[in-house]
């Protein structure tokens, strides 16, 4: 069976997609690439995702932790989720990833700061606050894509149709 024809895998893989464009289109005006979103199985456990530049800024994708994303709730989906995205933007601009001025100040543009409350009024909290993220549920979604146990990485490419365990 492949997992394009598990029941529920397309409506989940677009939700999280979705929840990429409405990210994108709130905290950078919708300027970031379209991104590859890839779920793992092998990843180590101290790592939970990590944002990858795959030869130029058309080519970005996110890898996330299968094992440590099914565990999380949305506010800590849509935070990781950001925080993968701010290194998206960074390849954007020419600059090479890594957490350094240009990323802190980008969380501090987003209100995205580690060990403080997120506040309403800034970017990330307007999507975590205001936005009706419920009926989209991204972290339902990753739950569901993260209980298949692919081989090896599983994705689904929005833009061009389905792939599994594909290298990209």
């Amino acid at each position: 069976m492949r997992t394009t024809d598990i029941p529920g895998f397309e409506a989940s893989c677009q939700k999280l997609y979705r929840s990429y464009e409405i990210l994108n289109r709130i905290c950078w005006q919708g300027q970031l690439p379209a991104s590859c979103l890839y779920l793992s199985c092998r990843m180590s456990n101290r790592t939970y995702a990590y944002a990858q530049n795959c030869g130029g800024s058309e080519k970005v994708r996110i890898v996330f932790n299968a094992g440590i994303c099914r565990l999380l709730n949305r506010a800590e989906l849509l935070q990781l989720m950001t925080h993968e995205m701010i290194h998206i933007y960074q390849f954007s601009q020419g600059r090479r990833g890594g957490h350094g001025r240009d990323f802190r100040s980008e969380q501090i543009r987003l209100g995205l700061i580690k060990d403080t409350v997120i506040q309403e009024k800034s970017p990330f909290g307007y999507v975590l606050f205001m936005h009706n993220l419920r009926q989209l549920d991204p972290d339902q979604a990753m739950r569901q894509l993260a209980g298949l146990n692919p081989p090896r990485k599983l994705f689904y490419d929005y833009f061009t149709g389905y792939r599994s365990g594909s290298n990209f």
